[in-house]
């Protein structure tokens, strides 16, 4: 299985890493979260200006965690 691949966001390389068993710990780093988010078979997206359909998720505020950032993000 691939688990890392390079993208284009906002005219920039981005390298995005993920690990599927992976528990995310207190001491680890997270910035952003993004998810999937399916129902009765369809599957959402969100419309970025200047950048089209994306996962819903962004970047963690400050005090929030990882959970609550996905949240306000979808």
């Amino acid at each position: 299985m691939i688990n890392e691949i390079t993208v284009v966001w906002g005219g920039h390389p981005v390298k995005l890493i993920w690990q599927p068993s992976k528990v995310v710990l207190k001491e680890d780093i997270v910035t952003s979260v993004h998810g999937c988010c399916f129902h009765a078979g369809k599957v959402l997206l969100v419309r970025v200006k200047n950048r089209g359909f994306n996962m819903p998720g962004g970047h963690v505020e400050a005090n929030e965690t990882p959970e609550e950032t996905l949240h306000r993000e979808i």
